[in-house]
């Protein structure tokens, strides 16, 4: 079952898309009836008391939907990049089984505790996220019947942080993900080109050790962004049952989590385009030593790249700030510019998710660069090993590599970062300048950041199901260039 619903990462995709663009609309249907109900003068009127139950239904689907619609979309993502994770994984399987026909099989390494997990630390996330829900709307019918004033208190206190724990889940296993990602790039671009180098020339190669080379400071980035995030059930919530704690202060304390690992996110990307660029410069270096021949070097880092990190790195600082502004706020010391607290770090997120998009660019475009070099230089090298004389370069030159990126895709990250940041730029700004539209302006800033957002979420699944396809074709491509090159090496020694 598990597998069944992996495979479907772009229909889940979809649904959470769905959700959240169905929640800007009931987001407008909000704005409409505020004016409503701001146009009738009479609060005992029949018109006026339907106005308000709708404003308390519209107003519990507007704490509830949006977010578990984001929740659905990272599920999507992860499960896109389990799907990656698998064809790398079926790779370096193929390519073991392969060489231990001729005895040449790295040694099998058991994978670390977090690559075992990921996968179902996002199911478990998105459950939460989903008890998140009912908790949620327990809380607004509380609030709507006046049950118990104490009850609906404590349900409020533990809806959205019980979310953000499911969000710890979600976004930490798409991080998880990338770093097994990672952890299989690296293992691959290292042993693979030495074992063809030993099947061409007979030269042993002692690769390093690749636990050395992991880069463990990237994860415990992801796993302080994981803690934060969660604190903001324990023990945050528990606090706020005996001590009140204003909205802006704990709420921009777990994004600052959220905004951690959406940070280590985009490191583990720019460490993904590391080891696919290493992979081609070691099979370049194979190809030069198997078959004696002059390979040209790889072309220079995109300067997209250099963008990522300095995005990432103002986007954090700038949700951090909105986390000391959350402190400042109930002291008085913002004055009338507090309601920008809880929107203004939209903007952050929309920064942060902008370097991602630059990343998966770039990676798009080394795995295309990749599909290029592959078919040649496995051709030389077998070659090489029958023996033969091999002249001229493997693959061919791009004279722009720009042009193999998506452009599309990350225009459409583009849109949602303009969208999101207009839950700060205009709406909030709004709230504060016209204080006669405070409550229409604040109707449209939830749903339109979760629409942005939203945006953002699906064309990054987008981006990933792209890498799924050409990951898929580097398998087959490796998997099958392996095989043939043990095929002659033991031709020969059959001789």
């Amino acid at each position: 079952m598990m597998d069944g619903l992996v495979k479907r990462y772009r229909t889940i995709l979809m649904v959470g898309m769905l959700l959240v663009v169905v929640s800007f609309f009931v987001g407008i249907w909000r704005l409409i009836n505020q004016a409503t109900l701001e146009s009738i003068i009479d609060t005992s009127s029949a018109a006026y008391l339907s106005a308000s139950a709708i404003e308390a239904i519209l107003h519990a689907y507007a704490e509830i939907v949006p977010l578990f619609g984001l929740g659905i979309l990272k599920l999507g993502i992860g499960f896109a990049i389990v799907t990656i994770v698998v064809s790398l994984r079926t790779t370096g399987e193929n390519a073991r089984t392969s060489l231990a026909r001729i005895d040449l099989q790295p040694p099998e390494v058991k994978p670390p505790l977090f690559a075992r997990i990921f996968a179902k630390m996002l199911v478990l996330g998105i459950l939460i996220e989903l008890v998140a829900v009912f908790i949620t709307i327990a809380w607004m019918a509380a609030e709507v019947a006046i049950i118990d004033p104490g009850l609906a208190h404590l349900l409020e206190i533990f809806a959205e942080p019980l979310e953000g724990l499911g969000v710890s889940l979600l976004i930490g296993g798409i991080a998880l993900g990338l770093a097994t990602i990672v952890l299989n790039l690296m293992t691959q671009a290292i042993v693979l080109p030495g074992r063809l180098i030993h099947m061409a020339t007979g030269k042993e190669s002692k690769p390093g050790n690749i636990k050395d080379l992991f880069p463990k400071r990237t994860l415990m980035v992801t796993y302080l962004g994981m803690i934060i995030t969660a604190t903001g059930l324990i023990p945050l919530a528990f606090i706020r049952l005996f001590i009140d704690i204003p909205t802006p202060t704990w709420e921009n304390w777990m994004f600052v989590g959220i905004g951690i690992m959406l940070f280590s996110i985009a490191y583990w990307l720019l460490t993904i385009i590391k080891w696919l660029r290493a992979q081609r410069v070691n099979l370049g270096k194979a190809v030069a030593e198997s078959a004696g021949i002059d390979v040209p070097e790889i072309e220079s880092p995109l300067s997209i790249t250099k963008l990522v990190p300095i995005l990432a790195f103002i986007g954090l600082l700038w949700m951090i700030s909105f986390a000391i502004l959350g402190l400042l706020f109930p002291t008085g010391l913002l004055s009338p510019f507090g309601p920008l607290v809880r929107p203004g770090k939209a903007i952050g997120m929309a920064t942060i998710f902008l370097g991602i998009g630059l990343a998966l660019m770039t990676i798009v475009v080394n795995l295309r660069l990749t599909a290029f070099m592959l078919p040649g230089s496995f051709s030389k090298i077998v070659s090489a090993i029958k023996g033969e004389k091999v002249e001229g370069a493997p693959g061919f030159s791009v004279g722009n590599p720009m042009s193999l990126a998506p452009k599309k895709l990350f225009a459409g990250m583009i849109a949602g970062a303009i969208i999101a940041a207009m839950g700060t730029v205009p709406l909030a700004w709004i709230r504060i300048a016209i204080p006669d539209l405070f409550f229409i302006a604040e109707r449209m800033i939830g749903t339109t950041v979760a629409l942005g957002i939203g945006m953002i979420f699906f064309f990054i699944g987008l981006f990933f199901g792209t890498i799924v396809t050409f990951v898929s074709g580097r398998r087959t491509m490796i998997s099958e260039g392996i095989e043939t090159c043990v095929y002659y090496v033991a031709e020969k020694r059959d001789k």
